[in-house]
């Protein structure tokens, strides 16, 4: 059959010569083709110049380096493909490997890099013409392994299989559906001969739904995570992305802590050519002649907003609720800074308002760091001080509020494994036991096993419930602390009343108000063993 492929493919390119086609040219309706129709539309797919992608080098890809260095050695393996002969070297590689994480991170074009590098054919099977698109038969999956087999063997180059939402091909219970899961196992093991030459990229952001029979060693054996990029790598990509237009001074530091943790990189792709578009439309609309578009700061900042706050609610707030939500967002926002937590929007409307949004990863590498867990606590407690300086009563929202604190607490205790003893002495001092600790929130942590499942922490490091309240009454003072000072400048009700006017604020615009004098006599950097934390070595 292997000949057949290849005169069908040798057709195919002479037709190809005498009649330039493009791939929008291809019929993609096959439903009523017959057999030898369709193997011919499959024949000239092979063969379209466009039939791959763009080239992507190292320089275009940004922040996955740790991928890249995984990909190059498979690099190494296309290159080489004609030479390596695995049962004389004692080994056997892979003819595949599946790219795993959530849409948007970089596998598409992780794959694409290894196409340009390899100077391998870029096959994306979505579009290999099929009697039903998105779905294969076993008989397709025969047809499109003995195809890329052929163009190996008359091109002498690497033919890569690009299997973007692999689950969606794989995964499923009908019978016809097991049969062609079977005959992929077999190609991939080779049952004609190992595929050399033939390798398969396979994308998911359910690796768990894959069949296990094909990610078996020597098959699809190979895996690479793909996760959201750093604020490191986020800055990287908006320079990058930036970089493409005219463009006025920009403050990548301030915009990129407007960045939602989730964003990918297309994410941010988006929201620059959004950013681009108010630009353009500006220049347009404006009274000078030939004005030229540039891209400037606050036009980034425009598209951002409307991401971190979503659409505006329709509740309409009294003067007293809006007032109260004012002043707990005020407080929230300058106790974060002052203790220099990242803040990437506090905003407020007359009809509902958002909490601050702060950046879970502090810092690429210190997240976990005992004063940044303890500062957290005291960020989260923040409310509740401005309710007992105000003299609110508690409301529902303070349940939540306790709950998040408790388990931020509980993070901290079992990470650094703080002394019992500690929390002993300290409950004395405080005498304030049993206000803020919410033991079902608690009980939900221990329940479940979460902290000693995902740290490697055994139920024996497990804290006692004092040691957790008299954390939280610990931070719910330093917050207050720091509340009282600026509560003593006029600074929450002034920083409020300018926040409901204008909307919302930045970091840059939060640290306007921040006296940062505040936190060295508030939280000086040695305040936790001042408290008595020591760590256990």
């Amino acid at each position: 059959m292997h000949g057949a492929y290849a005169a069908m493919l040798q057709k195919a390119r002479k037709d190809s010569k005498d009649k330039a086609m493009e791939m929008s040219e291809i019929p993609t309706g096959f439903e009523n083709f017959s057999d030898e129709d369709l193997l011919k539309a499959r024949a000239e797919f092979f063969q379209k110049a466009d039939v791959g992608v763009g080239p992507v080098s190292r320089e275009d890809v940004i922040g996955l380096d740790y991928a890249l260095c995984e990909l190059d050695r498979y690099v190494t393996v296309l290159e080489h493909f004609s030479d390596i002969n695995e049962d004389s070297l004692g080994m056997e590689l892979e003819c595949g490997v599946l790219l795993y994480g959530p849409p948007g991170t970089g596998k598409t074009f992780s794959a694409r890099y290894l196409a340009s590098l390899s100077s391998a054919r870029f096959i994306d099977v979505q579009y290999f013409p099929s009697r039903s698109r998105g779905k294969f038969l076993a008989q397709d999956i025969e047809q499109l392994f003995g195809f890329a087999r052929a163009y190996v063997a008359e091109e002498k180059k690497p033919v890569i299989l690009f299997w973007d939402e692999f689950d969606a091909y794989v995964v499923g219970e009908s019978e016809e559906l097991r049969t062609t899961v079977a005959r992929l196992q077999s190609e991939l093991s080779g049952i004609k001969g190992k595929a050399r030459g033939v390798f398969v990229v396979a994308t998911t952001n359910r690796p768990s739904v894959i069949p296990g029979t094909l990610l078996r060693k020597g098959r699809i054996g190979a895996r690479i995570d793909y996760t959201y990029p750093s604020r490191k790598t986020k800055r990287k990509l908006l320079e990058h992305f930036v970089s493409r237009h005219p463009h006025g001074n920009i403050d990548y530091d301030s915009l990129v802590l407007m960045l939602k943790q989730e964003m990918t990189p297309i994410d941010i792709e988006t929201a620059v050519n959004e950013s681009w578009q108010e630009s353009y439309l500006r220049s347009k609309n404006s009274e000078k002649k030939n004005s030229k578009p540039s891209l400037l700061q606050q036009d980034i900042i425009t598209v951002l907003l409307k991401r971190l706050r979503g659409p505006s609610k329709d509740i309409v707030l009294s003067p007293e609720i809006l007032q109260r939500q004012k002043r707990e967002l005020s407080g929230s926002a300058l106790v974060a800074r002052t203790l220099t937590i990242p803040v990437q929007l506090i905003a407020i409307t007359r009809v509902g308002y958002e909490s601050p949004h702060v950046i879970s990863e502090i810092s690429d590498s210190a997240s976990m760091e005992l004063r940044t867990l303890s500062d957290l606590i005291a960020y989260t407690l923040a409310p509740i001080a401005i309710a007992e300086i105000f003299e609110y009563e508690p409301n529902a929202h303070h349940t939540s509020i306790r709950a998040e604190a408790t388990r931020r607490a509980e993070t901290l205790l079992e990470t650094h494994g703080l002394p019992t003893s500690w929390s002993r002495k300290r409950a004395k001092k405080i005498g304030r036991e049993g206000q803020l600790l919410v033991i079902s929130a608690l009980t939900e942590i221990r329940s479940n096993n979460k902290i000693p499942t995902t740290m490697g922490i055994t139920q024996d490091h497990l804290v006692d419930f004092s040691d957790i309240e008299t954390l939280l009454v610990e931070n719910l003072e330093k917050a207050k602390r720091i509340l009282e000072k600026y509560y003593e400048a006029g600074a929450i009700d002034s920083f409020g009343d300018d926040l409901l006017e204008q909307g919302h604020f930045t970091q840059n615009e939060i640290d306007f108000y921040v006296e940062k004098s505040f936190a060295e006599s508030v939280t000086p950097a040695e305040t936790i063993h001042r408290m008595g934390f020591q760590p256990q070595n």
